[in-house]
């Protein structure tokens, strides 16, 4: 009896110790994949549209410099295929690279403007990268101007490979700036099933680096793009949100140029839904930062000049916050400032009659009265009264 038990133990590890994946690729097998870049090729063909997908494709030998002994050449390759599938174009990739695309290192994925303006089209080729188990959630998306192969085609001066390149410049841009947020897949998938509207970081490939062009506002309901934010409509959407840290606003006090620099910012949002049909909207903004830069011979010590200055800069904000709110209701529609969620979260049953009919059908969005009311601190005023001395006219 103890010896068919131990024959029986014995026969158990050797089947432990013989399984192994079934699914195991061998890693000089993998194309490791770390940007991704959508365009739509033609309109389209048999009811289905024609797209391009271009991946990049880390390329080892290269990430050597000449020196290590590595060979010099790129670190990357960047290969495109057609076809009306993303996820079939991906398999055919594998003929071309003799390896399997691998997507478990993908960082970026680009999407060309024209695709974003076609309806419906964004949230079916962002289904692979939803439901594929290699597909990490936390991949940054970002809206190119033209065609987004580019931007996967830049050869950046301090970096070897691009996608790692746009990645960094844009957590670097939201700690030094805080005006382009990244939007990652994940983010993107919620919005779209709650038709939330969303901001992504608009970009244009410019010769050997990337520009920022502002953000592409992408309407939730008519699934597509319908608009764009310059930097300034940026501050001031990232204002009325009351999430940023950083930004600057540039103004003319008393004939000279000044600009404050803004640390921290927060925003108190009321809602009046007495009248569903015209709800107010009142957005308190209080910012404090430091005086950065002026042009001229202001004695900022002074207390009253100080005073005058925070009111300009309230006002100024007032103004562009007004003028984007503005711009987004008339031109766009779009309710990028999460209005909705406000009002669902503390107006629940006026919001279950009213939610079909906020930035769609009745459009009581761009009816709403929305207003601003800012009020801002100078913290510091910078560590020397003045550069020159007194001018002589």
């Amino acid at each position: 009896m103890n010896k068919k038990r131990y024959l029986l133990l014995l026969y158990c590890l050797l089947i432990t110790m013989l399984t192994g994946c079934w699914d195991n690729v061998p890693i000089e097998d993998r194309g490791f994949v770390i940007g991704s870049a959508i365009d739509l090729k033609d309109g389209k063909v048999d009811g289905n549209y024609d797209l391009t997908l271009t991946n990049q494709f880390v390329v080892p030998p290269g990430l050597n410099s000449p020196m290590n002994g590595g060979s010099g050449g790129k670190a990357f390759m960047n290969l495109s295929g057609s076809g009306d599938s993303v996820f079939a174009i991906d398999q055919e990739m594998a003929s071309l690279t003799s390896k399997m695309p691998f997507f478990e290192h993908l960082k970026l994925l680009v999407v060309s403007d024209e695709l974003l303006e076609t309806p419906h089209l964004f949230a079916d080729v962002l289904d692979v990268f939803v439901r594929d188990k290699e597909m990490r959630r936390g991949v940054k998306v970002v809206a190119a101007k033209g065609e987004a192969k580019d931007i996967l085609g830049i050869q950046p001066e301090n970096e070897q490979l691009p996608a790692v390149y746009i990645n960094n410049l844009l957590e670097v841009s939201m700690k030094k700036t805080n005006l382009f947020k990244p939007m990652h897949v994940g983010d993107i998938h919620q919005m779209l099933l709650t038709n939330s509207s969303f901001i992504i970081p608009y970009v244009i490939a410019a010769k050997n680096k990337v520009d920022y062009k502002g953000g592409a506002i992408f309407h939730g309901y008519e699934d597509k793009l319908v608009g764009f934010l310059d930097e300034k409509e940026m501050t001031a959407l990232n204002l009325v949100n009351g999430d940023t840290h950083g930004g600057t606003i540039t103004f003319t006090y008393d004939g000279d140029l000044i600009t404050f620099k803004i640390n921290n910012a927060k925003s108190d949002v009321k809602l009046d839904t007495k009248d569903p049909e015209s709800i107010n909207i009142t957005v308190d903004i209080g910012v404090e930062g430091g005086i950065a830069e002026v042009f001229g011979n202001k004695n900022l010590n002074n207390s009253q000049t100080l005073s005058e200055i925070e009111k300009e800069i309230s006002k100024q904000i007032e103004t562009m916050t007004g003028q984007t709110i503005a711009r987004t209701q008339k031109e766009m529609n779009a309710d990028i400032f999460a209005f909705d969620q406000k009002l669902n979260e503390r107006h629940y049953h006026t919001w279950q009659k009213i939610k079909d009919n906020w930035d769609h059908g009745e459009n009581l969005f761009a009816k709403s009265n929305i207003r601003v009311n800012a009020k801002a601190h100078v913290r510091t005023a910078g560590a020397s009264e003045k550069v020159e001395g007194n001018r002589k006219e």
